[in-house]
């Protein structure tokens, strides 16, 4: 299973992918079963990288993704504040 981040914090299971719509020159909507997702990438150049399997860049593995979150959360939990109950 490959996943392909579409915009910053949103990946998508490549093989999942349904459908690609062209928005405009800099975007396009990605179908997902029954989920759209915007993506920050043109539609020609992300058909383009799916086609030609140029998303090896982009591709973040299962381990990759759990860093990321980790990270992400935290940051959250730093800017949190305390509950002294």
């Amino acid at each position: 299973m490959e996943y392909f981040e579409i915009q910053d914090g949103i990946c998508v299971n490549v093989e999942k992918i349904d459908a690609i719509e062209e928005v405009d020159d800099t975007a396009c909507k990605v179908y997902v079963g029954k989920r759209v997702y915007l993506s920050t990438y043109s539609y020609k150049s992300l058909l383009e990288m799916l086609k030609n399997n140029l998303v090896i860049d982009k591709v973040l593995s299962k381990d990759g993704l759990t860093e990321r979150t980790m990270k992400k959360l935290d940051a959250v939990l730093d800017k949190a504040g305390y509950f002294a109950g």
